[in-house]
């Protein structure tokens, strides 16, 4: 892949710029001074109608809703023979959004933001599992999308979905109380960083899969 070392240089700044935003979290959390401005301008007054939507679309990013949206795709994956997507989205939410971000949950060791929580949360704060399993799954499900639909229309729909999707669950943690905006940025920082990371390993491993099976269909980046 001609852009690899680009991707891979994408994810050393963002990794960078994630290890910073941890650093001034751990130690130095006044330094945060849009926390709060922003966290009170998200909840506003509290209407019923958006809390119960934002309730409802962050259930989406939720262990269970998250695990079966996986496996579904997964197994659409597998149905048409990507095994390397199929392995690449697994990857990514299993051991991405599963395993590491918990570790760095328990590196951070921030509580949550002291506010009336609308949900019910018992895990640590930073960086947001919500935004970091969202980005992962439905970043990857949009970089997956030629591999959805041939259609190029619907590719563009589907990817502008999942980006609105991805936006409105980071908005609603912070609007339900169990996240400071920072611990949004985290989570979209360490998955960000994720999906740039293992981008090039997965396109070179779907082109050799590509490569042994002449039947499949020219892949598109």
């Amino acid at each position: 892949m001609k852009n690899s070392q680009k991707y891979f240089s994408t994810a050393s700044t963002l990794a960078l710029i994630f290890v910073f935003l941890g650093y001034l979290v751990k130690f130095y959390d006044e330094w945060l001074f849009f926390d709060q401005p922003v966290q009170n301008f998200i909840r506003g007054q509290l209407p019923d109608a958006v809390t119960t939507f934002f309730k409802w679309i962050t259930q989406f990013a939720n262990p269970v809703p998250l695990s079966i949206i996986t496996a579904a795709f997964m197994l659409f994956f597998l149905l048409q023979k990507e095994y390397i997507a199929t392995l690449w989205l697994g990857f990514n939410i299993v051991v991405g959004a599963g395993l590491v971000n918990h570790l760095l949950k328990l590196v951070y060791q921030r509580p949550r933001p002291d506010l009336v929580h609308l949900v019910t949360e018992t895990s640590l704060s930073f960086p947001s599992g919500h935004a970091t399993g969202s980005l992962l799954l439905f970043g990857t499900l949009a970089i997956l999308a030629p591999k959805i639909s041939s259609n190029h229309y619907l590719q563009r729909t589907l990817q502008i979905f999942f980006g609105v999707v991805i936006l409105l669950i980071g908005l609603s943690r912070i609007y339900l109380g169990v996240h400071y905006p920072s611990d949004i940025i985290g989570g979209y920082l360490f998955g960000a960083t994720w999906l740039c990371a293992t981008y090039p390993l997965y396109y070179r491993y779907a082109f050799i899969e590509r490569f042994k099976n002449p039947l499949k269909k020219k892949m598109k980046r």
